[in-house]
């Protein structure tokens, strides 16, 4: 029973026109059965930065849609919650992005036009 919610619930995840944002513990139990990489996105809620990439970036269906395809997405506030698996960020907002044994395959920091994020996203899927 837990495989077919978690299956009606990637489906609807991956051909949804928006991105839903997950808690790390349930996106790695995702990417566990899905074999998708955890994408988190360190942020803070004053960060001009991070509300601009949100707005121009990532709200593009265009990226969404890679998002969507490849990635689980997980959005934290660093001044309101830990960033799991020992992982420092000094600068926000900053791209994490992890198997599904906690291990982190790449970590970029700083906000990116789409053409350039759409390029990381390409990177990482290659990585792994």
């Amino acid at each position: 029973m837990k495989k077919i919610v978690l299956f009606i619930s990637f489906t609807i995840f991956l051909f949804a026109n928006d991105m839903k944002w997950f808690k790390f513990d349930k996106a790695l139990n995702i990417a566990k059965n899905s074999n998708k990489i955890v994408m988190i996105k360190a942020m803070s809620q004053d960060c001009h930065y991070c509300i601009e990439m949100e707005r121009d970036v990532l709200n593009d269906k265009e990226v969404m849609k890679e998002i969507n395809r490849y990635f689980i997405p997980v959005k934290i506030d660093i001044y309101k919650d830990n960033l799991p698996v020992d992982i420092n960020v000094y600068l926000t907002p900053t791209f994490i992005f992890i198997d599904k044994n906690k291990k982190v395959i790449k970590k970029i920091p700083g906000a990116w036009h789409k053409e350039d994020f759409l390029n990381i996203l390409d990177e990482v899927r290659k990585i792994k």
